[in-house]
């Protein structure tokens, strides 16, 4: 990421990305992940959990997550 100094100038900043696998440290967390994944199951990506024809796409996403079978990053 690239920052703007007072003077004009450029200063290279640092961000740090956390890959985390497991469940989400917050509700609101799990939340995010679980609308992100929910998008993706939308756009045809395969679930990573057996799931029967009947579960609806958002409890999918949830199962994936309390299972921990998604990684998701967090920056710093």
């Amino acid at each position: 990421m690239v920052k703007e100094k007072q003077d004009g100038s450029q200063a290279e900043t640092e961000e740090v990305i956390t890959f985390i696998t497991g469940k989400p440290s917050s509700i609101f967390q799990m939340v995010i992940v679980v609308s992100l994944r929910h998008k993706q199951l939308n756009n045809g990506a395969n679930p990573r959990v057996i799931v029967s024809s009947l579960k609806k796409k958002n409890r999918i996403a949830i199962d994936e997550v309390n299972q921990g079978v998604i990684t998701f990053y967090t920056k710093k």
